[in-house]
Parts: structure tokens; C-alpha cells; sequence
């Protein structure tokens, strides 16, 4: 299983979509078949060190992910949501051990 983490650093003008940008990246659950499974979300750490959402995806295999990154619906939320609010992201991609 591959694990995909973001967190992203919102631009001052974009901190009210927040909410907003979560359930576009929720809801991609319902558009492409091969996430296991995705949970985005608005920061609440005091440890956040200015990322204040973060999104967390599943797949059984890198290709998977590749499909994904690729999918339509993904760069739609990528190129008309994400791209004008970040200010700042993060990415890690790790194979699960357990």
C-alpha cells in the first residue's frame, strides 16, 4: 500500500476556501476508482508551522497513485482550487510496512 501525504500553506486571500478545497479533495473518492482511500482536512496542531490543511491518500500500488496524479478530476481540483491558493506544499509518498 502507498500512502500519499500533502500539506499545503494557503495564500492570506484564500484561508475562507479551505473548507472548500477539503471536500473537492474528499470527494475525489467518488471519482476515481483506484483511491483506497482520502481524508483532507483543515489544520488543528498548534505544530502546524504554517500549513494549515493537509490530505492523506491510499493505494494499493504506485501505479495507482500514477493514475490518480494523472485522473482528470485530480488536476481539476489541482489547477482550479489548489494551484491559485497554495502559498507553500508538501509531499511525501511512503510504501506502508505493516
Amino acid at each position: 500500500m502507498i500512502e500519499h501525504i500533502v500539506l499545503v500553506k494557503v495564500k492570506p486571500e484564500f484561508e475562507g476556501r479551505i473548507d472548500e478545497i477539503c471536500s473537492a479533495l474528499n470527494d475525489l473518492k467518488n471519482k476515481i476508482d483506484v483511491i483506497v482511500d482520502i481524508s483532507a482536512g483543515r489544520n488543528v496542531s498548534a505544530r502546524h508551522q504554517g500549513f494549515q490543511m493537509g490530505l492523506r491518500s491510499l493505494f494499493k500500488t504506485h501505479e495507482d497513485l500514477a493514475v490518480y496524479q494523472d485522473h482528470p478530476a485530480h488536476v481539476e481540483v489541482l489547477t482550479q482550487l489548489i494551484g491559485p491558493a497554495k502559498d507553500d506544499v508538501i509531499a511525501l509518498d511512503f510504501e506502508r510496512t505493516n
